[in-house]
């Protein structure tokens, strides 16, 4: 049976700060509110969509199916909401503004070059640089803090477009004193035996991608990491491996790690990225330039990473 109801914002939050947590107790607390009135009001969505949305017990709350459901599309309905704050405002400025996301090793060089360009034509435009942390820049598009990225792929993400600039490939970071540092290129199978560091929220493509491998449970399962300082701290200390662009060996350089050649694994590509429902004319021509740039530079990783 349809229903048509209207959601408040607080009342989603609130939804989604019991749902992660899964205690009324810890998320009142998120919250920063008393725990009976956060009850009352699930108990006040609920019968507004004429659903359940938690089951409760003594111990524990869990997601119905309905529940599930809220969860996603809540997620993504404060995003826009805060997209469109984030948006509104940066257009309410005096001047053009095109915040730019961008992770360490990613394009920082093309991104250099594309501020240089702006910088020198006169543009209105005032770039913005925000720099993030590993798989920041989705989220960041999502909840309108950036308007652009540059970012590497697999994109996972819904919601996003994005064009390629350049593709280079990967190989392998190991400790100094793995067995195999020593060789000059290495195949998948060599190192069926050694884990790969986990990366925490990374949709089950990306991390088989992360992995090099065809599904994500084939690979032994390495310590969690959450940035590029972590992951090669890991690898230098022999507790797994890691597959990376090919420019990390000079971006990334390290005593006591060996950057080695890969044979037959996927290659790493950068992409510039956007909210698909974006329609602004200076991301569009930000994209357009940095295409164009990247193709100057003939997809050279040195030139672009």
């Amino acid at each position: 049976m349809p229903v048509d109801v209207d959601l408040e914002p607080t009342e989603l939050r609130r939804f989604i700060a019991v749902a992660e947590e899964r205690s009324f107790r810890r998320a009142a607390a998120r919250l920063g509110m008393a725990q009976p009135p956060l009850s009352r009001s699930i108990a006040q969505l609920e019968a507004k969509l004429r659903t359940r949305l938690l089951l409760r017990t003594t111990r524990q709350v869990s997601l119905t199916p309905a529940g599930v459901v809220l969860l996603e599309q809540a997620r993504h309905v404060l995003d826009a909401v805060a997209a469109a704050a984030r948006r509104t405002a940066r257009a309410g400025l005096p001047r053009a503004h095109l915040a730019v996301a961008l992770k360490p090793g990613n394009g920082g060089r093309l991104l250099r070059r594309l501020v240089e360009h702006y910088d020198r034509s006169g543009s209105q435009v005032r770039v913005e640089v925000l720099v993030s942390g590993w798989g920041e820049q989705t989220a960041m598009l999502a909840d309108g803090r950036a308007d652009v990225a540059l970012l590497r792929g697999p994109i996972t993400t819904p919601g996003i477009d994005a064009e390629p600039l350049f593709t280079e490939p990967r190989c392998v970071a190991l400790a100094a004193t793995h067995p195999l540092a020593g060789r000059r290129v290495l195949h998948r199978e060599d190192l069926a035996r050694d884990p790969v560091p986990v990366w925490p929220a990374a949709s089950p493509e990306l991390a088989a991608y992360r992995a090099a491998v065809d599904r994500n449970d084939d690979a032994a399962r390495g310590p969690v990491v959450h940035d590029a300082s972590q992951l090669l701290e890991a690898v230098a200390l022999g507790q797994g491996i890691a597959f990376v662009p090919a420019s990390s060996a000079t971006l990334y350089a390290r005593h006591d790690v060996k950057y080695v050649t890969m044979a037959g694994i996927s290659a790493s590509t950068l992409y510039v990225a956007w909210a698909d429902t974006c329609r602004s004319r200076d991301v569009a021509h930000f994209v357009r330039l940095a295409v164009e740039v990247a193709s100057s530079l003939g997809g050279n990783a040195a030139e672009l990473a």
